[in-house]
């Protein structure tokens, strides 16, 4: 996205104000692929935050110290930046979503 050029947008497609822009946002939000859109990645978001959040304290319950929780997160730090980048070949063009919609079915 940093070396991404895009075109100007032409005058006629800005919104005139703020009001016209929620009238955009309303009209977008009521279409049913953006509804789709919303259920599908709400529904497959929320059940790992909360196993996200409750995984160091079960961690520690067992045993395992804040220090070598620490360290894991450090070294894991690399790969969480590469899983984008690499995922970003089947991620990119005309289906975004279709590896997405493979590895999670509704």
């Amino acid at each position: 996205a940093i070396f991404k050029k895009e075109k100007p947008l032409p005058p006629e497609d800005e919104p005139e104000g703020i009001r016209d822009a929620y009238v955009q946002m309303l009209r977008m939000i009521s279409m049913k692929p953006i509804q789709l859109l919303f259920v599908m990645l709400f529904t497959w978001k929320v059940p790992f935050a909360v196993a996200e959040s409750v995984a160091p304290v079960k961690f520690q319950e067992y045993g395992v110290p804040k220090e070598h929780i620490a360290y894991v997160t450090s070294v894991l730090m690399p790969m969480y930046i590469m899983i984008p980048i690499v995922a970003a070949r089947w991620t990119g063009g005309k289906m975004p979503l279709k590896l997405a919609m493979a590895v999670y079915p509704l």
